[in-house]
């Protein structure tokens, strides 16, 4: 019986009586986290009983563009192999992307508008090239997609062994160079790594991948070049295309070359003696991150 001539019969009737910083000093840690919970989940429900739909639809595109960063910030956590295999596979689990596997590759590849200049096909390439990437690869299983500025689409090939990335890689651009056929403004180009078996040397099939894309600069455009078919000499060249050094070319040449496309020559002379104006480094392999 309390003091006031209540007459409590039940811990419930207990607790519900007592201060509400009594209970919680007498709480577990795991009562207080429940209870989080639990406020929390009220306030998620009374918050999207009075959303609008102008409210949802923001809500969607921040988780869009969230999910966007951390698949961003997760792949490039992929190629650096700078965090451990346990920390790579909490970060996937947390995305729904499962990386086990027995063996692993890169493929690198860009879908392009024959004609660079028309504004109006630029634009309708964007609007297209996520629907043909994602038709073509629905295809394939045991296949991650990333979305890239630089590359365009990196595809993370899993298979049981590395035989079967390489040929993975030959079905998708036989399925890509079908799916092309209908877009005839467009063009793509590919460049398939060397596959690996271990998480951590992911970096390596990344760099390789990197090296046979690079070959998009002499190709005339829907092509696959697989790095394990590369020669010495074409490999060293290829480690020339990712290499610049912009501290050597001439800056007048440069700023009219990037703003028009156009570079002044005389002579014979023409774009490739810009490359060779800017020089080349063979010292540092920068990823494009």
């Amino acid at each position: 019986r309390s003091k006031s001539g209540t007459y409590i019969n039940k811990a419930e009737d207990m607790i519900n009586t007592a201060p509400f910083n009594m209970i919680v000093d007498g709480a577990k840690s795991s009562d207080i986290l429940e209870f989080r919970f639990m406020l929390e989940a009220e306030n998620a429900s009374y918050a999207a009983k009075r959303a609008t739909e102008e409210d949802i639809k923001k809500i969607q595109k921040n988780i869009k563009i969230q999910m966007k960063n951390m698949r961003y910030q997760f792949f490039g956590n992929l190629i650096r192999g700078k965090i451990s295999v346990s920390k790579l596979m909490e970060q996937g689990n947390e995305l729904g992307i499962d990386l086990m596997a027995p063996a692993y590759n890169f493929m690198l590849f860009k879908i392009f508008s024959k004609n660079e200049n028309d504004t109006e096909a630029v634009y309708d390439l964007r609007t297209k090239e996520d629907a043909i990437v994602e038709e073509v690869s629905s295809q394939f299983e045991n296949m991650i997609v990333f979305h890239r500025v630089t590359e365009g689409y990196v595809l993370m090939i899993k298979a049981q062994n590395t035989e079967e990335t390489i040929q993975v890689a030959k079905d998708y651009v036989a399925a890509l160079t079908k799916r092309m056929k209908k877009e005839k403004e467009l063009q793509w180009f590919a460049g398939i790594g060397h596959a690996v078996e271990r998480l951590h040397n992911l970096s390596e099939s990344y760099d390789s991948a990197s090296k046979a894309f690079a070959y998009q600069y002499q190709s005339s455009g829907n092509e696959a070049v697989f790095f394990d078919k590369l020669d010495n000499e074409k490999i060293e060249g290829a480690e020339d295309l990712q290499q610049v050094d912009f501290t050597k070319v001439n800056s007048e040449s440069l700023e009219e070359f990037l703003k028009n496309g156009k570079y002044e020559y005389e002579g014979e002379k023409h774009v490739s003696d810009l490359v060779k104006e800017v020089g080349v480094s063979k010292q540092a392999n920068l990823k494009a991150l």
